[in-house]
């Protein structure tokens, strides 16, 4: 008697089950709520269907779906009417056959899987000499689960003409779509993700032929499986999930992985969660029509502007609850619908990327995330570790090259050695944006005549000055309104009289308020283009985050909601700038200006 291994997979449980000639099984939801389990054996006489298998998703009904194995060999699936609706596109009660390998969704987060041995792996893209050559193979590779497979044009007129059975994959090298169409209507995943890898691939070959670096830098073990795992899965076309505290290099890797992947000639859009309004990131992400809201015009969404490429989603922890399901439809779908649009979704072809320095775990335990989209996003999840002294060793010396070349000064090789042992015991709690700021300031405020550790220790705790309670600043006396620093005369060496300049109180405090200042002027720039993504740019800039941004505009006094306060910036830029006229004096006596 011929027996067949199937899977029933719900969300992260996996139950196997053996089917034998001339047997079904009746997919169903469980009364109890309780997970995967068979019917128990005296109450299986009430179905005609076959043995019932339970399951507690909310989206399969009391009887839902058939699975059916035949003598000869073949399955069938059929839709028993199911008021939730499942994956298989015929009419209620008439059966497909599903040729293995098969992964079936019966719901959004059910999936029936064949046990047999999936397609083989991905074939050497050196043997084909053109698309034409990839197109015949996936033919007759396919040949038993396809009518067709054709070339379509990136035009809407020949995506409209593509049938309900169809998968598109973006193929590169001509700016068009392979169009397969499925003899079955129903949707075969592990079919389809063979399908897409291959293709992706192919894409790729020759950015797989000539390698450009990697930007993102490891050299500590755990930071080199990192970087290994990368590049095993640039190559694909899956969803991926990077992990990590502020400053280990996520964005730096997302690019790293877009430029190494089949979409790198295609767009990268990159943006963050958090720095987009509530009320206004359903627009953003995934456009509007006119009548969506006051003043709505038709416009693309960000999922739209990177079809076709790779979307960056950083800090997906901050996407608010009632976005995460329409995020989670894109994920599933490949299709968007925008804000306002009454029409069919618009489907789009996107590889999603995502980043966030919170425990998505924790969250999705506090209700503040939904479990389903953390599952569909943790395809491949990479954690990227804090700095060790290895990689801070590596690092130092990139970082002071690419500071050299935006006018921060040299350093010798004797003083290059000195700041890479002194970053190597130093601890860094924002990795290496935390590091470049140190040695921006290093090099901004270092003195000849000052010893190398003095310069060092002035550039680390700098930023450590804050403010008490009553708003004085900490470390130092405050210092009353009559008080004025005044120059005194005393004999120089030579005999000749030079004028010495008495330290201000607040000197210590001169580097944070010339990066205030700085901050502030690069602020009154960019804040008053309105083009989106003012506040990732802003932070961009800054060696800050979007949200990091906002709250450093914010202790400065500047007003952000509901929109920045463009008059209160202009005038805080001007306080400060008057604030450190009075230590020009002071200034000109240290440095040679």
């Amino acid at each position: 008697m011929k027996r067949m291994a199937i899977a029933i997979v719900e969300n992260k449980k996996r139950q196997e089950k053996m089917l034998r000639s001339n047997e079904s099984m009746v997919i169903q939801r469980s009364d109890s709520g309780t997970a995967l389990g068979a019917r128990p054996t005296q109450d299986r006489a009430e179905l005609s269907d076959g043995a019932a298998i339970h399951v507690s998703s909310p989206t399969v009904s009391q009887k839902h779906a058939q699975i059916r194995y035949t003598e000869d060999g073949r399955v069938f699936l059929k839709d028993l009417n199911s008021l939730n609706g499942t994956y298989v596109r015929v009419p209620p009660f008439m059966e497909v056959e599903l040729q293995a390998p098969f992964e079936v969704m019966v719901g959004p987060d059910v999936f029936l899987q064949s046990q047999d041995s999936l397609l083989d792996a991905m074939p050497s893209m050196a043997r084909f000499a053109s698309t034409d050559d990839f197109v015949k193979y996936l033919r007759h590779k396919l040949r038993s689960h396809v009518d067709d497979i054709t070339i379509a044009g990136n035009t809407a007129l020949d995506l409209a003409r593509t049938a309900q059975k169809s998968t598109r994959v973006p193929l590169l090298e001509r700016g068009a779509y392979l169009v397969v169409t499925w003899k079955q209507a129903t949707f075969n995943m592990s079919i389809v993700n063979w399908l897409q890898n291959a293709v992706s691939v192919f894409n790729a070959k020759e950015a797989m032929v000539s390698e450009t670096p990697w930007n993102f830098q490891g050299t500590s073990p755990e930071r080199k499986h990192v970087l290994e795992m990368a590049r095993r899965v640039a190559a694909t076309d899956g969803t991926i999930l990077l992990c990590g505290r502020p400053g280990t290099g996520k964005d730096v890797l997302a690019r790293d992985i877009a430029r190494h992947s089949a979409r790198a000639k295609g767009p990268f859009i990159a943006v963050n969660c958090a720095t987009l309004s509530k009320e206004l990131m359903a627009g953003e992400l995934f456009g509007t029509e006119p009548g969506a809201f006051t003043g709505a015009v038709n416009r693309p969404g960000l999922f739209e502007q990177a079809n076709g490429g790779i979307i960056f989603l950083d800090e997906i922890g901050e996407l608010p609850l009632e976005l995460q399901p329409k995020l989670l439809r894109v994920i599933e779908n490949r299709t968007i619908r925008r804000v306002g649009g009454k029409g069919e979704e618009k489907p789009v072809n996107v590889r999603i990327i995502a980043a966030t320095n919170r425990n998505l775990d924790r969250m999705v335990q506090e209700k503040t995330f939904r479990e389903d989209l953390l599952f569909r996003l943790n395809a491949v999840r990479l954690i990227l570790p804090e700095l060790g002294p290895s990689d801070i060793r590596t690092l130092v010396p990139s970082l002071l090259d690419e500071l050299s070349h935006n006018s921060f000064g040299d350093v010798t090789e004797q003083e290059a050695d000195q700041l890479c042992a002194q970053a190597e015991r130093t601890h860094w709690p924002g990795n290496a944006r935390h590091l470049r700021n140190v040695l921006e300031r290093y090099l901004t405020f270092r003195q000849a005549q000052r010893p190398f550790a003095a310069n060092w220790d002035f550039a680390v705790n700098m930023d450590k000055n804050g403010y008490d309670e009553s708003g004085k600043r900490q470390g130092s006396p405050a210092r009353a309104d009559s008080e004025v620093a005044s120059p005194a005369s005393s004999a120089s060496p030579g005999g000749e009289q030079s004028v010495v300049i008495e330290v201000p109180e607040d000197a210590m405090q001169l580097g944070q308020m010339v990066e205030d200042l700085v901050f502030l002027h690069i602020a009154e720039r960019v804040l008053t283009q309105t083009g989106r993504g003012a506040w990732a740019e802003l932070g961009r800039q800054s060696n800050l985050s979007g949200p990091g941004a906002q709250n450093k505009l914010k202790n400065l006094g500047v007003a952000i909601a509901p929109k920045v306060d463009m008059d209160q910036l202009a005038q805080r830029t001007r306080d400060l700038r008057n604030d450190l006229s009075l230590m020009l004096p002071f200034l000109r006596s240290i440095l040679p200006i």
